[in-house]
């Protein structure tokens, strides 16, 4: 049994890492992986609670602030002094230093530092805080890996990294029309509305004061135009003020954080996301295994990208722009994705197990005691396997970035140096 501390910043259910390692918790073979979390402040009810009834652990540490370095340091020691882990899964790169320094002292030989965006911060005080942080755990970082190659060329560099895709339960995400009806009279959206959705944390990174401009534009082309803001954070009221102050209120839903979210997607025409930067959105994965058309910015990742009706464009090109191109998907026709979500490697059944193999391969490459020391990135450098010469799932083989994108679950991408509800505190890089 493989025993994993995940590190993250909360365990929220409207967070992006959150849901991303919950759904590999989820399908993971339980009898080959053990995972402990170490989160920076009191778990969700829904997640504390599946944890609990599969007899695993959250391990809640200080908030992460500056105040707290010192009681954070002292706790995470007596962590490890404590408790054994084999590898150490870190999903809050600000964080890494403290853990991996400690887990290195207490003699644990893989420490997995795994870049979830593009960006520092929201905020520049954050971005001062955190460059130094992430310096320091990539010093003591023995496996990079990232969830996107932009996430991973940003974090990683020269330095060879894991992708772990952003996997989903496409079967949970299957359009279901008396949802979609379900929902449009609990929030008393009509049925023959247009309803563009959106899902994530309302903060700065997100954009979504933005997005109302977008649909202030989008409701002069298309008076039956609705819009479905699914999420909390702290530019959630701001937000509210600033549709009431457009006059376009009752044409907003702010169902607020929910548990129920493809049923949210059901009730959507269209899902749009203006993001200032992301890694790769776990939401858009969702939107696209519920067969929805998305408008996204081109500052996401185009590996975002499963199914053709996918579109980016530029923040620049302006909010009337936006809105032309979010009324083309007007009279889109869902159809069922499963098969494309499985194609490019989307598929958390196949993922989890991609996950479980690189591990495995983790442990079986580098004897005990001897820590692994990560590779450039070297278009001439050999694809590693597995010690044990078996097939590698796409997740575990490494490429150099001037190969084409290649799913998870088929190849490994080199390296560089949400929809999260994190506190500000606790913004990953």
């Amino acid at each position: 049994m493989i025993h994993v501390l995940q590190v993250l910043p909360t365990l929220h259910v409207c967070g992006g890492v959150e849901n991303y390692l919950m759904n590999y918790y989820r399908h993971i073979d339980t009898s080959a992986v053990k995972f402990t979390f170490a989160v920076h402040a009191p778990a969700d009810p829904v997640f504390a609670t599946l944890i609990a009834e599969r007899g695993d652990e959250v391990v809640v540490l200080p908030p992460f602030t500056i105040r707290n370095f010192p009681r954070i340091k002292r706790e995470i020691d007596a962590l490890f002094e404590n408790r054994t882990f084999d590898i150490v899964h870190c999903h809050q790169a600000n964080a890494a230093w403290f853990y991996f320094k400690s887990a290195k002292k207490h003699g644990i030989t893989h420490r997995i530092l795994h870049s979830h965006q593009a960006a520092a911060a929201d905020k520049w005080t954050h971005k001062l805080r955190n460059y130094p942080l992430l310096a320091m755990g990539k010093r003591y970082t023995t496996d990079p890996a990232a969830c996107s190659r932009l996430a991973g060329d940003w974090l990683w560099g020269k330095r060879a990294y894991q992708v772990v895709n952003n996997a989903v339960d496409p079967d949970a995400f299957v359009f279901d029309t008396q949802a979609r009806d379900s929902v449009r009279r609990e929030f008393e959206i009509p049925a023959d509305a247009f309803v563009v959705g959106h899902m994530g944390r309302f903060c700065p990174q997100k954009n979504q004061e933005y997005l109302l401009r977008i649909f202030g534009e989008l409701l002069k082309l298309e008076p039956k135009a609705h819009l479905l803001l699914v999420g909390g954070g702290e530019d959630l009221e701001s937000c509210k003020k600033t549709a009431a102050e457009m006059g376009i209120a009752h044409h907003v839903s702010f169902p607020g954080v929910r548990t129920d979210t493809a049923r949210m997607y059901a009730a959507m025409d269209v899902f749009v996301m203006p993001s200032l930067y992301e890694g790769l959105p776990v939401v858009g994965v969702e939107a696209q295994a519920a067969g929805l058309p998305l408008v996204l910015a081109d500052t996401i990742t185009e590996e975002t990208r499963i199914l053709d009706t996918t579109a980016f464009l530029p923040l620049s090109a302006g909010p009337a722009a936006w809105a032309e191109r979010i009324l083309t998907y007007r009279d889109h026709v869902r159809t069922d994705t499963r098969a494309e979500i499985a194609a490019a490697h989307f598929d958390i059944r196949e993922e989890s197990a991609a996950l479980v193999s690189f591990y495995r391969h983790l442990l079986e490459s580098t004897p005990a005691g001897k820590e692994n020391t990560p590779a450039e990135k070297d278009s001439t450098s050999e694809k590693q396997v597995p010690a044990s010469e078996e097939k590698v799932p796409a997740s575990e083989e490494q490429v150099p970035a001037s190969e084409e994108k290649v799913p998870v679950s088929e190849k490994q991408a080199p390296a560089s140096e949400e929809k999260t509800s994190a506190p500000a505190d606790t913004e990953q890089a």
